[in-house]
């Protein structure tokens, strides 16, 4: 169980470390759109993680 939730905040370590990246070198447009996406992202991540327990 400890593996799966270190596993779990390595991935989303770096995916929320690879947004932060990318939304630093987009223009306004592109930021809303991002933003928008992202929170479908963690909305499904989320879900993800609750059956995983």
């Amino acid at each position: 169980m400890m593996l799966n939730k270190f596993t779990a905040g390595m991935v989303l370590g770096g995916v929320a470390g690879v947004m932060g990246f990318k939304m630093m070198t987009t223009n306004k447009r592109g930021r809303r759109k991002m933003m928008k996406n992202g929170r479908r992202m963690l909305e499904k991540a989320g879900d993800l993680l609750e059956e995983l327990r």
